[in-house]
């Protein structure tokens, strides 16, 4: 080799073995940065969550709230709330509801009148405005986080027997605080 290409040979070793330093500094970084973040995630355990979603959790700690936003006036809301096979238990009717966030008490009762078990329900909330059409209806529900697991590096929140996705969080709060 003549020196000049002996020197560039060199050259490009030393810009390589750089290369693969930083690619290693880097991947340092990022298993750093993702160990901080799963433990700001696993700081939340206890705290109480609001999320988006149509999950209400049934407990014998009084009145559940059905979360829900309209996006404009309703004139008719439909609440429909179902146990995990899907079998309607409980149905609600409002009406003349203005735009925003809304919290409507389920007594816990079935379309019977007997007291459901202890368990999650499934919330279906639809909504007409005074001229029939379709309302935009965004539901929410609250809960208290109990556990946090990670699968493929992502987070997930356990809230008694529910999971969500960290990306669902809309609020969090002391336990015990009040969510509006």
């Amino acid at each position: 080799l003549q020196n000049h290409e002996f020197v560039a040979q060199l050259s490009q070793f030393s810009s390589v073995e750089q290369l693969m330093n930083a690619n290693e500094n880097l991947g340092t970084l990022q298993m750093m940065s993702a160990s901080q973040s799963n433990t700001q995630v696993a700081g939340l355990i206890g705290k109480d969550v609001e999320a988006n979603g149509n999950i209400m959790r049934h407990t014998s700690e009084g009145p559940d709230q059905v979360a829900f936003e309209l996006d404009s006036p309703a004139k008719t809301v439909n609440i429909t709330i179902k146990d995990a096979t899907g079998k309607i238990v409980r149905t609600m009717e409002l009406s003349d509801l203005g735009a925003g966030t809304r919290k409507e008490a389920w007594d816990g009762k079935d379309l019977a009148g007997n007291m459901m078990p202890t368990c999650n329900y499934k919330v279906e909330v639809t909504a007409k405005d005074a001229e029939g059409k379709d309302v935009k209806v965004s539901q929410k529900f609250t809960g208290k986080v109990t556990g946090v697991r990670f699968e493929g590096g992502v987070p997930l929140l356990e809230m008694g027997d529910t999971t969500i996705q960290i990306a669902d969080v809309i609020a969090v709060r002391e336990a015990g605080g009040t969510v509006p």
